[in-house]
């Protein structure tokens, strides 16, 4: 049952590079030492296997009012009440020169804020039509259509380069578009778009159709089959959540269809694939000059008119998110964090999904494989409670809630624990969440609404998260029935990285205790090379050592560095039935010969309590940094550490077990400091007041000699 119900709906860090695709030279001399491990042609094998005919995606349109009236009153009433809201506001925008301020000042926000407002306003549009079906929509739609049509590019400025790591063009070229995330999923918003409200546009005019199928053909599908893209992967290119998010929406450009529509008619009903109108059909247009060529006179080819061209396409999407897998160790762990899941191990499970209705039951086996389970559970590895996840690199503790997207991923893999986990997390939020209000992704939210009732139905089932080390980014996580417990080994090397290696996460009664940022609001210098001059990017702002020449403030401060070779060595975990322990010496990440030797230790003694044991051989003075989310108090044996009147501070001298207290949380017992420095970190930037609504506190820990133990209760 569950299946038929969903058949309906589904049937590292850099910019691009952008140059000829020559297949004849994968696995040359010149990217074969790169190649750290033998590729597995995953999908691809999986899809040239299979022998069954191709199908259409197919989506319920506007006119399939019963699966429409289906819906749960309570979503039809948001959705309306939704597209209603976005109606009233006006269509954004913008110039040249707001494309071109990325490129002057760095500055993102600025274009990003109205080119997804458009993109906003035309989804919740869309949604609220399909409820309603009333017409009183249709004339916005269309504006909003053609408006983004109308653009001159839909890649961001962001990523407006032809080659990875390369500076961006400040204006774009329309001869050769760049094909980003966000051309990829403004084609697959458009083509969804006519998709569905098709029985209500055609009879408006069949151009509306034509002129998407166009856009798509030139922005999407000629890069898409013409050039090669870094994130399209070859041998010794790095992969990150770019291949599989890409890849997801030039499927749903090229194959998503009606329902009436007969196997192997264009999307657009043209005959011969061809641009420009049918004479035949549309007589009030000339007819064609024969003496010259068909494509002179408007008349040529689409590049996936044919069954064998589609295959092609599907082929080079399946070898693509094989090469994007090869990133993967067996052990599933997404190294751009839990935020990035979203982007990286669902769309992962998009594209595979596409792919299963495209090519029926193709990828039925390769769901089942180990490395695509825990791909598809690292997600529950990485809950803390509540709305918290733990967060590295460039994600927030706040990742989202679980939607449709994760409980069909669990159901594909055969994994109920995770298929309850996904449907509990649904059903507790809140309405806006339900309809993925804040998404501009037509096809997630389409796909949502119709999961919508087995996820409200779906069993619990009771499964505690095991503890778990995960090899591959030398993560521990642990659990009692009060703490919640990351340690980090591992390298700087990492997509997204921020300088972290050997850094702790913990939470107490699923609160924050000791906490990872995140990272503030993108801009140009998130990716390049000033990423770590951003404060949060460093090792001084996560719960690590750092070190200093001399015994001053003015002495030079010595942090982490980045890159695959600061990375910890001796790594060794246990996982016990009392105790889980995670031991590291992390003193290469600083790269200095004078830090010889720094070893960590951290452990968990089930309900009773967390340490942190530092051990360090070097020359430098340490001093450990800790990061809370609630406000510290000091005290010594003989009181409070003393507060700066002016600036309320806490520094000075600390005695032989002192005691931190953060917050009512906990406390923190200190062995090993000589004195001890708080302070105050506002919390400014938008995107880490998601996170966190007030400031956060540095508390920085002197070491006395060369052992330093914290004992956490």
């Amino acid at each position: 049952m569950l299946i038929s119900v969903f058949r309906i709906l589904y049937n590292r860090r850099g910019m691009m590079q952008y140059g000829p695709d020559m297949p004849e030279n994968r696995g040359s001399e010149e990217t074969a030492d790169m190649t750290m491990k033998t590729h597995q042609t995953f999908l691809e094998s999986a899809c040239e296997s299979s022998k069954a005919p191709l199908e259409r995606l197919i989506m319920p349109d506007i006119s399939d009012r019963e699966r429409w009236e289906s819906l749960s009153p309570e979503l039809k009433k948001a959705l309306v009440e939704e597209g209603e809201k976005r109606q009233k506001e006006p269509w954004t925008e913008f110039l040249l020169s707001d494309y071109r301020e990325f490129k002057k000042s760095g500055d993102r926000k600025k274009f990003e804020d109205k080119y997804f407002a458009r993109r906003y306003k035309l989804n919740g549009m869309i949604l609220a039509e399909c409820v309603e079906n009333k017409g009183r929509f249709l004339d916005d739609i269309i504006d909003g259509i053609y408006l983004i049509l109308q653009e001159v590019s839909w890649c961001l400025p962001p990523h407006n380069s032809y080659y990875r790591d390369e500076p961006q063009l400040e204006i774009p070229d329309v001869t050769r578009p760049v094909l980003d995330l966000f051309a990829a999923e403004t084609g697959a918003l458009l083509k969804c778009a006519v998709t569905v409200l098709g029985p209500v546009l055609d009879p408006v005019s069949s151009a509306i159709r034509t002129a998407v199928e166009d856009a798509l053909e030139v922005r999407v599908i000629v890069p898409f089959c013409s050039w090669h893209f870094w994130w399209m992967g070859r041998d010794g290119e790095d992969m990150c959540n770019w291949t599989p998010w890409i890849i997801q929406y030039v499927l749903l450009s090229v194959f998503s269809g009606r329902e009436e529509m007969a196997a192997g008619e264009t999307s657009d009903r043209r005959e011969h694939g061809s641009f420009g109108p049918d004479p035949e059909k549309h007589p009030g247009y000339p007819e064609p000059l024969m003496e010259f060529d068909a494509e002179a006179s408007g008349y040529r080819k689409r590049y996936y008119d044919t069954e064998e061209k589609l295959r092609k396409i599907l082929t080079r999407s399946a070898r693509a998110v094989d090469y994007f897998l090869d990133g993967y160790e067996e052990d599933g762990c997404c190294e751009e964090g839990a935020q990035y899941y979203g982007h990286a191990g669902l769309c992962l499970f998009g594209c595979m999904d596409l792919m299963n209705r495209i090519l029926p039951a193709s990828m039925e086996e390769a769901f089942l494989a180990p490395k695509i389970r825990n791909i598809a559970n690292y997600i529950c590895k990485m809950h803390v409670g509540g709305p918290y996840y733990f967060n590295f690199a460039d994600c927030s503790p706040f990742p989202g809630r679980r939607g449709s997207r994760d409980y069909l991923f669990a159901k594909a893999v055969k994994d109920p624990v995770f298929a309850s986990f996904a449907a509990k997390d649904y059903r507790e939020s809140k309405v806006s969440e339900k309809i993925m209000a804040s998404e501009i992704n037509l096809y997630y939210r389409i796909n949502q609404v119709f999961t919508h009732e087995a996820m409200m139905k779906e069993p619990e089932v009771q499964g505690d998260p095991e503890d778990v080390f995960l090899k591959s980014q030398g993560m521990m996580i642990c659990r009692d029935s009060r703490f919640t417990l990351a340690a980090k080994a591992g390298d700087n090397g990492d997509s997204h990285n921020h300088n972290d290696v050997g850094s702790v996460t913990l939470y107490k009664d699923g609160k924050p205790f000791l906490i990872d940022l995140g990272v503030e609001t993108y801009s140009a210098k998130t990716f390049s090379g000033r990423r770590y001059e951003i404060w949060t990017m460093q090792s001084r702002y996560h719960n690590l050592p750092n070190f200093r020449i001399g015994d001053t403030v003015d002495g030079e401060l010595i942090v982490q560095r980045d890159g695959e070779i600061y990375a910890a060595r001796d790594v060794n975990c246990e996982l016990g039935k009392d105790a889980q322990t995670l031991t590291m010496d992390i003193a290469p990440t600083y790269g200095r010969e004078e830090i010889r030797s720094y070893k960590r230790t951290v452990r968990m003694i089930k309900e009773d309590r967390i340490e942190i044991e530092d051990v360090y051989e070097g020359e430098p003075t340490c001093e450990l940094s800790l990061m809370t989310y609630e406000p510290v108090v000091v005290e010594n044996e003989s009181g409070n550490v003393d507060k700066n009147p002016e600036t309320g501070v806490q520094s000075g001298e600390i005695s032989e077990g002192a005691v931190i207290r953060v917050g009512d949380l906990g406390t923190i017992a200190v062995e090993g400091a000589a004195s001890v420095h708080v302070e105050e970190v506002p919390i400014t930037d938008e995107r880490l007041q998601i996170a966190w609504w007030h400031s956060c506190y540095l508390t920085i820990l002197k070491m006395k000699d060369k052992n330093l133990k914290l004992v956490i209760k």
